[in-house]
């Protein structure tokens, strides 16, 4: 064996997650060095499948707090590196050859690194929707970093004050979302519970305000609190942090949700004036544009949208959103006599993009479209 090869740590924490943790080690299995698994009170097959699949299981009494539970599995951990997931997460082929160029390809073990979750949502019907969100997924094994807070656990702010730069990569998480109604709520009234003793050790923390907003969001008829506490995030988050643009985006979402367009659009126009350049803040106004009947405003923005739009990995956005951005400016072309100059712009975002198959078949029917108009039936 190669002794200067860096060593990977794969770090979990589960409980009663005999449907998915076989398919969850067994993708992250063939890239790691070692596998901890902490269990946290399971009383179904977990521990057998942990223990058949290869992992190193240890046992840690739930005390409510997830990060404690996190910071055990990382006190477990050997490895010159650490990639944590979840029991309900897999790790495809390519991202796992992609974790493993990483940490060769950072000797001085001195960055960290963000791995996108892919999460499918069902909407209407037998349709999904794929959803993205940043997570610091990956870096290195140091006593100094740890995880803080009860629910959603972060290690980013242990990282910063480290002095460790946060470098995107190309690597995904593939999250299943398949919670019964019954489930979901257990699991958002558990997340309220929590995110309540946060704020009871941090009252005035944006990111336990944050938290709250996030959690009220997802229960009934609890937008008004949401929306509270989201505005308490945006207005105590530092100007122009990552987290800011995060309670800027779940207060929009609130306000749509509530029907109060105006102060959603003023809350869109308010977060572009800190963060000018950010893609999901000007496709949202895009769509809220649309919505409202304003398709040149709407089309102000998609355009800006491709002429300076970033895309931050580490802020909820779709993973196909620029495509949908991009169809969505085309139609209002077309919609307005510019039929030449959708069909132009989708030319030239498929030389981009190959694979944005929505766009070709819009292009490919807005020619038929054409045609149908220029070749009439004698």
């Amino acid at each position: 064996m190669d002794d200067s090869r860096p060593t990977l740590s794969l770090c979990m924490i589960v409980r009663d997650a005999e449907r998915s943790l076989a398919a969850a080690l067994q993708s992250a299995g063939p890239f790691m060095d070692e596998m901890v698994v902490v269990d946290t009170g399971s009383v179904d097959a977990t521990r057998e499948i942990a223990r058949q699949t290869g992992a190193r299981l240890y046992e840690f009494a739930w005390c409510d707090d997830f990060s404690a539970a996190r910071n055990e599995s990382l006190d477990r951990a050997t490895s010159d590196w650490i990639f944590w997931m979840d029991a309900d997460d897999t790790l495809p082929q390519e991202s796992g050859q992609e974790l493993r160029r990483l940490v060769v390809e950072c000797p001085g073990r001195d960055a960290a690194y963000l791995l996108t979750v892919v999460e499918r949502k069902e909407r209407q019907g037998d349709q999904r929707e794929e959803t993205g969100h940043g997570h610091v997924k990956l870096f290195p094994r140091h006593p100094g970093i740890r995880f803080r807070y009860r629910v959603h656990e972060q290690i980013a702010p242990a990282i910063r004050a480290l002095g460790l730069p946060i470098r995107r990569s190309s690597a995904v998480v593939r999250h299943a979302a398949d919670r019964s109604p019954g489930a979901q709520r257990a699991r958002q009234e558990r997340n309220l519970r929590l995110a309540l003793l946060d704020q009871v050790d941090h009252p005035d923390d944006p990111f336990v305000l944050l938290s709250l907003g996030m959690t009220h969001l997802c229960l009934p008829d609890a937008l008004p609190t949401a929306i509270d506490f989201l505005r308490r995030s945006v207005e105590s988050s530092p100007s122009g942090v990552q987290l800011q643009l995060g309670a800027y985006l779940y207060l929009g979402q609130a306000l749509a949700n509530s029907g109060q367009r105006a102060q959603e659009e003023h809350t869109y126009k308010e977060a572009l004036a800190r963060f000018p350049d950010d893609a999901a803040l000007l496709s949202r106004l895009g769509g809220l544009y649309e919505r409202t009947g304003r398709a040149r405003e709407a089309a102000r923005c998609y355009e800006a949208l491709f002429q300076r739009g970033r895309v931050r990995s580490s802020a909820v956005h779709l993973p196909d959103g620029h495509v949908q951005s991009a169809l969505r400016l085309g139609q209002i072309y077309i919609r307005h006599g510019r039929r030449l100059r959708a069909e132009r712009f989708w030319r030239e975002f498929l030389t981009r993009h190959p694979r944005a198959e929505p766009i070709r078949r819009a292009l490919q029917e807005s020619y038929l479209a054409c045609c149908s108009i220029m070749v009439r039936p004698r």
